[in-house]
């Protein structure tokens, strides 16, 4: 079975939202079951059904840990790349209520709103531009940390809608020489590049399971200092009082499985993601279509699986429908900004003066098991609809 399929149905479709979500594999699906079905204890309970549950936690978080290369001590586990965040940010702001916290205009949704919510209580936050690439100026997030006392910098490692990467270990050493801590919302990174945690020198990272082929409502954040943050989450001692609940041990044995699978296969999807991309933008390139890249280059500061084109004088949200109904499935930006019909904010951020090019643009997101015949069905229905636009 394809490693995006789950179905018989997801073979006659076309795929392109793997930004949003992956399809969950199956090999991940019958861990889950076999969890929920084995264990059967709560892991805070004092006999040994819990005792059985508190050792394979254990075991599901020293095997993570080991892939990043930290301690499980520094893993807690939530339900989502958005909670990942807030347990982050909320728990940085109030720590040091009054000190500064920088971000930038491009953040996802879950970041941005969370720093909007802190600011209607009194918080100071910065927002640094980006070019037309969707990079921040190292100079411009110096001059900030240099302007107040900081406590966090949170910025995306890899964009959600354009996939650009930011020059991360440059903003880790700027943030730590003025004493600030550094969060990577790292949500799209493994399944396009191993995320060792040990060569960033984070002191915070984020990630969410469904974004390479696991299960929806599981998140994780690493926290090097376990006293850098206030809990999100109050009630019992779970996850070292940051994030109280009883613990989701099969969801979580299932990021690890999904966290394994993606570690087995990379290089190998790596490479298929590749050709497929060039393959679109060759195609793009011997059609009749105008079209252009938000964001790097294809040999710039990038993953390969998310492009993000722009197609001046089309309108966007009527081809994703026209697109839809042939079964081709792509997207206008972040899934979680899907119920506004407003243009997206990151490239708002990017191309302020080109309406045109903001309200004509698609993210394309792509999955290995794609193939050049896909890429060719998707430039000639997007040539059609432009036809009768």
């Amino acid at each position: 079975m394809p490693v995006n399929s789950s179905s018989e149905s997801a073979l006659k479709m076309i795929y392109l939202d793997n930004a949003a979500t992956t399809f969950i594999h199956p090999d991940v699906i019958q861990v889950i079951q076999d969890s929920l079905g084995a264990t059967k204890g709560n892991p805070s309970s004092v006999h040994e059904l819990g005792f059985k549950a508190t050792r394979e936690w254990n075991a599901t978080k020293d095997a993570i840990a080991d892939i990043f290369e930290v301690s499980k001590k520094n893993l807690i586990f939530n339900s989502s790349g958005t909670e990942a965040n807030n347990i982050v940010i909320q728990g940085r702001y109030f720590k040091h209520p009054h000190t500064q916290m920088i971000t930038t205009a491009t953040e996802h949704s879950s970041v941005l709103n969370t720093f909007k919510a802190l600011e209607e209580r009194g918080a100071n936050v910065t927002y640094l531009d980006v070019n037309d690439e969707g990079f921040i100026a190292l100079k411009e997030l110096e001059a900030s940390l240099k302007k107040a006392p900081t406590s966090l910098v949170s910025i995306l490692h890899t964009n959600n809608e354009t996939g650009a990467i930011q020059d991360v270990h440059a903003i880790r050493d700027l943030a730590h020489r003025y004493g600030a801590l550094v969060h990577f919302d790292m949500v799209q990174v493994p399944m396009h590049a191993k995320a060792n945690l040990k060569d960033l020198g984070c002191d915070f990272a984020t990630f969410s399971a469904h974004k390479f082929f696991g299960p929806k409502g599981i998140g994780l954040t690493y926290i090097k200092d376990l006293d850098s943050l206030k809990p999100h989450t109050v009630g019992g001692s779970q996850e070292h009082r940051l994030r109280a609940g009883t613990q989701n041990l099969s969801f979580a044995r299932g990021f690890l499985k999904a966290l394994e699978i993606t570690e087995a296969n990379r290089t190998e999807w790596h490479a298929k993601i590749d050709h497929l991309a060039h393959t679109l933008i060759e195609k793009l390139d011997a059609s009749s279509l105008n079209y252009k890249i938000n964001g790097p280059a294809l040999d710039g500061s990038r993953i390969l699986g998310t492009l993000n084109l722009a197609f001046p004088g089309l309108d966007a949200i009527d081809l994703r429908f026209a697109l839809n109904s042939e079964d081709i499935y792509v997207s206008l930006g972040s899934a979680c900004d899907a119920d506004s019909m407003h243009a997206s904010h990151v490239l708002r951020a990017m191309f302020p003066d080109d309406e045109a090019r903001v309200n004509g643009s698609l993210r394309i997101s792509f999955s290995p098991d794609l193939t050049d015949a896909d890429m060719a069905t998707l430039v000639h229905t997007i040539e059609e609809y432009a036809k009768s636009a």
